[in-house]
């Protein structure tokens, strides 16, 4: 049996992280024991190369987000990452440093709170910003042993 499909939120409006399904329900309920075991295996499922990629996403759906850093995510899952309606989601995926230009306008754009967009345009920035070029001199001359000895 498939659970009725969650209502989409009013523009603006906070979405609560939906409630996993009946199948998760063994995996994420009972006591704090239980539960951790039943997360760290969510997230081994998430991080197993041979996950296709639609349980990637049913993980998106219970909070599961760490797999998100895989350099071989299955294509749409980050995509679905970033229009997630839980931010923790979303976050994962920001802090994943996999996005695409495209996908950070996408992310920063479909975000509802100020603040949230703030932090998100900052990290792309951040992300998106060129490596420093490796093959330029130090700023200051590395001292070696003869310098050292030489008293220089």
């Amino acid at each position: 049996m498939t659970p009725a499909p969650t209502p989409p939120a009013e523009a603006g409006q906070p979405v609560e992280p939906a409630e996993p399904g009946p199948v998760w329900a063994p995996l994420t309920r009972a006591t704090a024991v239980d539960r951790a075991t039943g997360l760290a295996w969510l997230s081994g499922l998430g991080h197993n190369r041979a996950a296709p990629a639609d349980l990637l996403l049913r993980l998106l759906d219970t909070g599961e987000h760490h797999f998100l850093d895989r350099d071989d995510l299955p294509d749409g899952v980050l995509d679905a990452a970033i229009a997630h309606p839980d931010r923790r989601v979303r976050m994962g995926a920001a802090e994943s440093g996999r996005l695409s230009p495209a996908q950070w306008e996408r992310l920063i754009a479909a975000t509802p709170g100020a603040a949230l967009r703030e932090l998100f345009a900052e990290l792309a920035g951040s992300a998106l910003k060129p490596p420093p070029d490796e093959a330029a001199p130090p700023l200051t001359p590395r001292r070696t042993h003869r310098t050292r000895r030489a008293g220089r």
